[in-house]
C-alpha cells in the first residue's frame, strides 16, 4: 500500500498536469488527469486536494462544452471550499459557476455567484481575480436591457482595475 505522502505526491502531480493540459486546451488530457486525482484523493482521505481538483475539473468541463458536468464538479467545489475556508477556490469555482449557470440562461444563479466573487475579491483584495469578477458580472448584467446599465458600469470597473495593475489581455477582454 502506498503511503499518504506518495498518494499526496502522485495526486498532487495529476492535478498539474490536469492544469498544463487545459492551459494547451487538450481537454480530454486535463479532464483524465483531474478525474484520476480525483479518484485518488478520495481513496487516500486528500480531503485538502479536493477544492482544487473540482475547480480544475468544472474549467476543463466547462470549456469541452459538458456545462451541467461543470456545474456538478464546481459546486462540489464551492461547498468544500465554503466549508474549508479556501478563499481562492471558492472565488474561482464561484466565478465557473456564473459563467455556466450564465451559459445556460440561469441569470439569478449566474448573478448570485458573479457577485460571490466580487464580494470575496474586494474583501481579501485579490485585485487581479476582482477583475475577472467584475467582467464577468458585467457580462452577466449587460445582457438584459433593464440591467444594461449596471453591466457596463462593472465592466469599466474591471477596465479601470485592470488598468490599474497593468494586465494587458484583461484590459483587451474589458474593450471587447
Amino acid at each position: 500500500a502506498q503511503s499518504d505522502n506518495t498518494a499526496y505526491d502522485l495526486a498532487f502531480a495529476q492535478l498539474v498536469a490536469g492544469m498544463v493540459h487545459q492551459q494547451q486546451r487538450r481537454l480530454p488530457e486535463a479532464e483524465a488527469a483531474f478525474r484520476a486525482a480525483l479518484d485518488r484523493a478520495v481513496r487516500h482521505s486528500l480531503r485538502s486536494l479536493l477544492p482544487s481538483l473540482n475547480v480544475g475539473l468544472g474549467y476543463t468541463l466547462l470549456l469541452g462544452g459538458s456545462t451541467n458536468e461543470a456545474i456538478a464538479a464546481l459546486a462540489d467545489a464551492h461547498d468544500l471550499a465554503t466549508h474549508s475556508n479556501r478563499v481562492l477556490n471558492r472565488m474561482w469555482s464561484a466565478m465557473g459557476l456564473a459563467a455556466a449557470h450564465g451559459a445556460t440562461g440561469g441569470t439569478i444563479s449566474a448573478l448570485r455567484y458573479a457577485d460571490e466573487a466580487v464580494t470575496l475579491g474586494a474583501r481579501h483584495t485579490l485585485r487581479d481575480l476582482l477583475v475577472t469578477a467584475l467582467r464577468c458580472r458585467g457580462a452577466l448584467l449587460a445582457v438584459e436591457p433593464a440591467t444594461h446599465e449596471a453591466g457596463i458600469h462593472s465592466i469599466r470597473r474591471a477596465l479601470t482595475l485592470a488598468r490599474k495593475l497593468g494586465m494587458q489581455p484583461d484590459i483587451a477582454h474589458c474593450l471587447a
